[in-house]
């Protein structure tokens, strides 16, 4: 067998010394080999009506959970909550910390419906064997998270809860420049092995949308300082998530979406979506909520964000820079109950 392949080799590099018949040889070689296509995104979307209603007034915790675990199990295609949890983090060691980015900046009236769904992934977490007191949920000062419903908790036992401002904890001192402005990760961020990333539903008044990627500004010492002088946040917001700390420690972003707001992002719930997102790519799950808000908008007699000169830019900024993904032909999306 040898011979024959050592004879049709020689056989070849002899037409190769022809002059241009060596083409035809090597491409049918690379025709053998056909190149796979890359990955879709998965995104689950799962949706209850009977989730929260009087615009979020009133949010049935059973249905949520339900919803969260319908959720996990569909992203992952495992068929028990647990094992759906354990498989987003396959090398967690036990006392790896798991830091979960909740949105308490100016949007206490949609925090509800946010810790119902955190109470479901934390009770999920736990069911795969995560220890309670090494979840540590987080925001920007501690002020903003017992403001918005959650218990400020430093101790030993328990999920833990505090802000980048907690004592002992604080700023790393070396800066980061995304978009070229200096800023300082938390040592929550740094410190913790994985990400989990709660935002919120809303509109914002110069970037569009304030969603999963523009949750880490509350991962940042200035936050201002990431809105450049246009306040577009181009392309600070997409440079700060491609940060080792929050790109490689990502494992699950869901956005709650069961009420949101569509104009006037300080604004109390507007509309019920009664629905939740859960990815592994935070631009596909951007990219959804921004078309989540437009249709309110449009529904709502409002221009769409594009004719407002808010269209979010940075959802496509992050998915060039590699991120994630802005095209829906390039995700796998699981609707249930839509």
């Amino acid at each position: 067998m040898k011979k024959i392949e050592r004879r049709e080799f020689i056989k070849n590099m002899s037409i190769a010394t022809v002059g241009t018949a060596i083409y035809p040889v090597f491409p049918n070689l690379s025709r053998e080999k056909a190149i796979e296509p890359a990955p879709k995104s998965r995104v689950a979307i799962v949706r209850d009506p009977k989730a929260a209603t009087n615009k979020g007034q009133t949010i049935n915790p059973d249905i949520v959970h339900k919803m969260m675990n319908t959720g996990i199990k569909s992203l992952t295609g495992q068929k028990n909550v647990a094992d759906a949890y354990a498989s987003l983090f396959p090398k967690h060691e036990k006392n790896d910390i798991i830091a979960i980015k909740v949105n308490c900046m100016q949007t206490h009236p949609l925090a509800e419906s946010c810790r119902k769904i955190i109470d479901s992934i934390v009770n999920g977490l736990k069911s795969a064997g995560v220890a309670e007191n090494n979840i540590i949920l987080y925001d920007w000062r501690t002020e903003d998270l017992t403001s918005c419903g959650y218990t400020h908790n430093t101790d030993s036992r328990g999920v833990r809860c505090f802000g980048n401002d907690e004592k002992g904890w604080g700023y790393e001192e070396a800066a980061v420049t995304p978009g070229g402005a200096s800023v300082h990760l938390s040592k929550i961020l740094t410190r913790c092995t994985h990400l989990v990333n709660i935002p919120v539903l809303r509109d914002h008044h110069t970037v569009g949308v304030s969603l999963s990627l523009k949750n880490h500004y509350g991962s940042v010492d200035s936050p201002v300082s990431l809105h450049g002088p246009n306040f577009k946040c181009e392309p600070h917001l997409a440079e700060l998530n491609t940060l080792d700390p929050i790109r490689k420690k990502t494992r699950l972003i869901v956005l709650p979406a069961l009420v949101g707001v569509y104009q006037g992002h300080h604004s109390p719930p507007q509309f019920e979506y009664n629905g939740l997102i859960a990815s592994q790519d935070p631009v596909a799950v951007d990219y959804h909520g921004y078309k989540m808000i437009d249709e309110q908008r449009i529904k709502h007699d409002l221009r769409p964000l594009a004719k407002t000169g808010r269209y979010p830019t940075y959802i496509e900024t992050s998915a060039k820079l590699g991120l994630g993904t802005n095209d829906p032909n390039k995700m796998d999306i699981i609707s249930i109950g839509v």
